[in-house]
């Protein structure tokens, strides 16, 4: 198990946890990427580790050694209350007790957010760059559809306000405590639009 106390533990591997821990390793740190299987592709410079952080052993076996745990574990919409609390509270008592990212406690980080923008701007940037217009369904309540089941709608149904409200996110506090901006939405628009090319060529 690496001793190097640089040592950053990030706890799920799913999309997110994967891309903190490869930006983690290009800036030079030693890396550990949790998840209940430890396996997955090789990362060069990323241990992988099986653990079950849902129990008190699991967690302080994952976080053990760590200056700095990362916290992306997620689980489905119908498991939120029954399964995250646990999560939640493991992983704070094992990141107590190894002494690891104290300075933030009882603090909220949310992490670097562009400026808000309405759906339907977004919409209207997408139209720019594509050059025709979107065929759009407006809904007025949540319904199953695509890969979006009826589980997953069920559990999701109290969500649905963000579709109706403003979101709007500071994320001024990690932006001035770690000098990190979030990407132009232009330029996600631009990235995802040529993302989307790429697979339909594919096709």
């Amino acid at each position: 198990m690496t001793a190097v106390r640089d040592l950053q533990v990030v706890l799920g591997a799913g999309p997110a946890g994967t891309t903190l821990a490869r930006e983690l390793v290009d800036r030079g740190h030693p890396v550990r990427l949790v998840d209940r299987a430890g396996g997955g592709a090789a990362i060069e410079g990323v241990e992988r580790f099986a653990a079950d952080v849902a129990t008190p052993d699991g967690a302080r076996a994952a976080v053990e050694g760590a200056a700095v745990v990362y916290h992306c574990v997620n689980v489905g919409y119908h498991l939120q209350v029954e399964v995250m609390p646990r999560i939640q509270e493991a992983v704070l008592a094992a990141a107590e007790a190894v002494g690891a990212h104290p300075d933030s406690d009882g603090r909220v980080w949310h992490l670097p957010t562009a400026p808000a923008l309405t759906t339907r701007q977004i919409f209207t940037m997408i139209e720019q760059r594509t050059g025709r217009p979107l065929d759009i369904t407006v809904v007025d309540e949540p319904r199953p559809v695509g890969p979006f089941d009826e589980v997953f709608m069920a559990e999701y149904a109290e969500m649905f306000y963000q579709h109706t409200e403003p979101q709007i996110v500071d994320s001024s506090a990690i932006e001035k405590a770690y000098g990190l901006t979030a990407n132009p939405l232009a330029a996600t628009v631009d990235a995802t639009l040529a993302w989307y090319e790429q697979l339909l060529a594919a096709r």
